[in-house]
């Protein structure tokens, strides 16, 4: 083999080489990361400020806040309703996940209440619920939960009649 050949062809597997390091050391792409919060955050039960719902919730159940600003972010949140409290058929434009801590309350998916195709839940349930589903519960006994909501309050009836905003309160 001429020796301009063999100089070009080891140039040619220098560069091939070479390309083949800077390829497999470049970088793998980053799983995006959820921003955490900026302090740890611990609250005891007695610690709760309980309030009356937003107008977007029937009167009767109360709620303390305790992460996030439900305007315009993700929160999570502790509610209790009395016995017989419904939460009339809904949906949200965010996924929420709730965690029965005290008390029985029957849980449904559609557009009306019907108690007798409802699962009953009791304390230690877990529920998901994903964007755009409808529900409903009724509680059977007084009843407490957490919820976490992935973004922003929203909930829209799906019989306009049952939105408390439509309402006198």
């Amino acid at each position: 083999m001429p020796k301009k050949i063999l100089i070009w062809f080891s140039l040619v597997i220098a560069i091939l080489i070479c390309s083949g390091l800077l390829l497999f050391a470049q970088e793998e792409p980053s799983i995006p990361k959820v921003e955490t919060p900026s302090r740890p955050l611990l609250v005891n039960s007695y610690e709760l400020n309980w309030l009356n719902p937003p107008a977007g919730v029937r009167k009767g159940a109360r709620v303390a806040l305790v992460h996030g600003i439900p305007a315009s972010e993700p929160y999570a949140q502790f509610v209790k309703v009395p016995r017989g409290y419904a939460f009339k058929p809904h949906f949200h434009e965010q996924d929420e996940s709730v965690l029965l801590l005290s008390g029985t309350v029957v849980v449904g998916f559609g557009d009306k209440i019907d108690q007798e195709k409802g699962t009953v839940l009791t304390s230690g349930a877990y529920g998901f619920i994903p964007a755009g589903k409808a529900h409903w519960a009724v509680a059977k006994t007084d009843a407490m939960f957490y919820q976490h909501v992935s973004g922003p309050a929203s909930v829209t009836y799906v019989h306009p009649e049952d939105d408390p905003r439509n309402t006198a309160r």
